[in-house]
């Protein structure tokens, strides 16, 4: 537990000196690693980019909803398409329907995908600005979409005596907990 007394020790010093204030919270993050701190908020991006999912599969997984943002295969977002054309395109994976990655300027798609990416925010009494952190730059971060979906591929599976051995290959970007959690029905930590 090294980061937490690293961040224990900062709010006892802080104390010392009087009451803890915004300060003391603000030394014992930066008492952390940068790489950590950015961790963090990554972490929460993800956590809240998995809701969104979660929420617009249940909408369609392999289906274009009206006002979806919709990225080719080369993370491009693909414009002026009828909706059977984007279709076409996610049927065929040579394109993916886009869940947020939150930040301060990351768009939310239109109609219902817009309203639900929205409402996950409104859940966590969050909005789009929150992702900005004047007293702390470094942790503010803009967003971007990311595809809702991927492909597997070199995918194989054996029988060993502690259970079945999987292995597959993934995008960068992509979760390799969220397959396993697709093949076994359960939760992956």
């Amino acid at each position: 537990m090294r980061y937490e007394k690293m961040m224990i020790r900062e709010l006892i010093r802080d104390s010392k000196k009087g009451e803890l204030t915004d300060k003391s919270y603000k030394n014992a993050l930066h008492a952390l690693p940068k790489p950590l701190q950015r961790m963090f908020v990554h972490a929460y991006q993800s956590y809240l980019f998995n809701a969104a999912v979660s929420k617009r599969v249940d909408m369609g997984i392999n289906k274009y909803v009206e006002g979806d943002i919709v990225i080719d295969n080369k993370e491009k977002i693909v414009y002026d398409k009828t909706p059977e054309e984007y279709q076409q395109l996610i049927t065929n994976f040579e394109a993916d329907s886009t869940c947020p990655l939150y930040g301060t300027k990351v768009p939310f798609a239109g109609g219902e995908v817009g309203k639900m990416e929205e409402s996950i925010l409104n859940s966590y009494g969050l909005t789009k600005s929150d992702f900005e952190v004047p007293k702390m730059p470094r942790l503010g971060n803009h967003g971007l979409r990311r595809s809702m979906r991927f492909q597997l591929w070199d995918v194989s599976a054996c029988s060993t005596d502690e259970g079945v051995s999987c292995e597959f290959s993934i995008n960068k970007g992509s979760y390799a907990t969220a397959v396993l959690r697709e093949v076994m029905k359960n939760d992956v930590v």
